[in-house]
């Protein structure tokens, strides 16, 4: 067994950081979002973090977007700015937390 595939058990390391979804999860939103966080994170860790006076342009509101906007957020950022050319894309980061604030 190994800790980066489907499986009913899987082995981990010592230390290895991992998380429990409930069982009536549905699998596409954990599948996407599982592999674009840890895009974020690890994009974000190269790059230095966020910083409250930031302004931060993020180009898509999928799965990877959506990620960056809460980072962002989490991070305490001023301003996200998300482009995307479909409205229902940008409504959903709206509701995620695309913002300014004063």
């Amino acid at each position: 067994m190994t800790w980066n595939s489907y499986a009913e058990r899987v082995l981990l390391s010592d230390g290895m950081a991992f998380c429990r979804t409930p069982d009536d999860t549905p699998s596409l939103p954990v599948i996407a979002f599982g592999c674009a966080m840890p895009t974020v994170l690890q994009a974000t860790d190269r790059l230095g973090g966020f910083q409250r006076l930031d302004i931060v342009v993020i180009q898509g509101s999928g799965p990877a977007g959506l990620a960056a906007t809460a980072v962002a957020n989490l991070g305490g950022v001023d301003c996200v700015i998300v482009i995307d050319r479909f409205p229902e894309r940008l409504a959903l980061a709206r509701r995620r937390g695309v913002r300014r604030r004063s």
